[in-house]
């Protein structure tokens, strides 16, 4: 299940999908699934655009043997 965290204001270090894909050179497909099993997401503003804290992204990849750190 995804987990979601809501925000009013950008904070630094927020990635966009499109940044997410070209920093681990992987699909938006890829993202997606991650997404599906409970990589960690901020939705920033009432639209609901969705951005990922890196550094909770490298924290759910490494605890889910993506990564080595």
């Amino acid at each position: 299940m995804e987990e979601k965290r809501i925000v009013n204001e950008l904070p630094e270090g927020l990635v966009t999908t499109a940044q997410l894909c070209e920093m681990f050179k992987i699909t938006r497909q890829a993202v997606y699934k991650w997404r599906k099993n409970g990589l960690p997401t901020v939705v920033w503003n009432k639209n609901g655009t969705v951005r990922y804290d890196i550094n909770e992204v490298l924290n759910w990849l490494n605890d889910h043997g993506q990564i080595s750190a």
